[in-house]
């Protein structure tokens, strides 16, 4: 299933807070509303899911509709017969098309900044439809790569991507021969149901992580 009609509320306001130019770039206010204009004609934040079943849970792997996941926190998460949804979700690419040769040399962390959004944009709208068709219910969200590298190895995007089938390319999202995705402000992962919120951060011992949104807490549940 994919969402390609996902509306790019663009919070001008916010990125313009998050980048200080008020304070610190009061003359390159006139280029970021024009970056900003552009950006919100071009955007088409893009996602794409499947449902899927937690066949088996071993110790170290779970099985979902025949793909084997290892990883050292699923099994934890998952038990088998479970519902889950794999997903992928993306800025889009047409945010990258954007030329900003003719903009300051900020312009490239500013875009950023605008790809951020939209993705975010992009997840939300996919929770919702998950919650929609499945229930009004709690959802957490576990990625490959996230944590400490032995909790869900980035190397599985390759196992998730197969899962998906075309749904990759079909909003135009690129696995690289790192396993990295590209448009780079792009997400994979698993939605599921739990009466217990997780976080990957509660799998993370990088304390000192700018990104943290959650305590580091060990072994799950």
């Amino acid at each position: 299933m994919v969402l390609n009609n996902i509306e790019f509320d663009l919070d001008e306001q916010k990125i313009k807070q998050e980048i200080k130019v008020r304070e610190a770039y009061p003359e390159l206010e006139p280029q970021i509303e024009n970056l900003l204009d552009r950006a919100r004609q071009a955007a088409r934040p893009k996602a794409g899911y499947s449902r899927a079943v937690v066949e088996e849970v071993g110790d170290n792997s779970v099985l979902i509709s025949g793909r084997e996941f290892k990883s050292s926190v699923l099994p934890r998460l998952f038990q088998r017969g479970d519902v889950v949804f794999p997903y992928i979700a993306t800025c889009g690419v047409e945010l990258e098309q954007i030329d900003l040769s003719a903009y300051d040399m900020l312009a490239g962390w500013w875009m950023s900044c605008i790809e951020t959004e939209a993705l975010h944009s992009a997840v939300n709208a996919l929770e919702r439809e998950v919650q929609q068709h499945y229930g009004d219910t709690e959802l957490s969200s576990v990625n490959p790569g996230s944590g400490n590298v032995d909790v869900w190895p980035i190397e599985q995007q390759s196992v998730l991507f197969s899962l998906l089938g075309n749904t990759a390319g079909t909003i135009g999202v690129e696995l690289t021969e790192s396993f990295l995705m590209r448009p780079a402000k792009s997400l994979s992962g698993i939605l599921f149901a739990s009466e217990h919120s997780y976080c990957n951060c509660n799998s993370c011992t990088r304390q000192n992580c700018p990104d943290r949104r959650a305590p580091f807490i060990g072994h799950i549940y």
